[in-house]
């Protein structure tokens, strides 16, 4: 309809993957998928409870929200 979204308000944000279940295609060493949604966001090198880390390039991860949720925003951080 060509009217403007506002943009979500960050301090209302939720993390509705924090803490849910996780599986992954792959993983690299010991960074598990479930550290992708521990709330963990320090990227410091060789950090294995920051994230989820794969090497293959057709990894996939996958994050059960326990039912259909209506998702505003999606925010990755990288670090590497």
């Amino acid at each position: 309809d060509g009217s403007a979204r506002a943009a979500p308000d960050r301090a209302r944000s939720v993390n509705i993957a924090l803490g849910k279940t996780t599986s992954a295609t792959s993983t690299a060493s010991s960074y598990s998928a479930s550290a992708a949604v521990n709330g963990v966001t320090d990227c410091s090198a060789n950090n294995t409870t920051t994230g989820w880390y794969s090497t293959s390039p057709t990894a996939a991860l996958t994050v059960d929200l326990g039912s259909v949720q209506p998702i505003e925003e999606l925010r990755v951080v990288t670090g590497y």
